[in-house]
């Protein structure tokens, strides 16, 4: 009996209907969404014919925005936006459900630690990064951690 490996269906992505040119997608909170978020990515930078450099810093960025949403976030869903706000910008951003677990920069206590290296990779890659909460001060409802990287095409 043979098995074979099951390829994620590609995403769906939404795009902006308005503004500067965007997508957004819906995943689930779960290790097995990364590789359609890697894909989503792929696919975004590659129809705005970004640069093979700034496309693999991309995936990389959104790669382990979703790692941390797994791991610290909270919600069955998470949302993936790309946007384009100028034509040497990208902006990619993850929505969770995690007001109050905040991302945090961290050095791994040991070289050997498999976590930890996450947001300190994506500081290198990206131009900035950061994180907003979502709703109102009285009642926080979810968060955006996002990244902006420089993408001439």
């Amino acid at each position: 009996m043979t098995t074979t490996a099951v390829r994620p269906a590609p995403p769906t992505l939404t795009p902006r209907p308005c503004g500067h040119p965007g997508y957004t997608t819906v995943l689930e909170r779960r290790e097995e969404s990364a590789s359609v978020a890697r894909m989503a990515t792929q696919t975004t930078m590659e129809c705005w014919a970004i640069p093979d450099e700034a496309t693999a810093a991309a995936v990389v960025i959104v790669s382990e925005l979703m790692a941390n949403a797994v791991r610290h976030g909270s919600g069955p869903m998470v949302r993936l936006i790309f946007e384009r706000p100028a034509d040497d910008r990208v902006y990619v951003a993850l929505v969770d459900r995690a007001a109050y677990r905040l991302p945090e920069m961290r050095a791994p206590e040991d070289e050997d630690e498999e976590h930890g290296r996450g947001l300190v990779l994506v500081e290198s890659l990206a131009h900035s990064w950061g994180f907003d909460r979502l709703g109102d001060r009285q009642k926080f409802w979810g968060k955006r951690v996002w990244a902006v990287l420089e993408a001439t095409p």
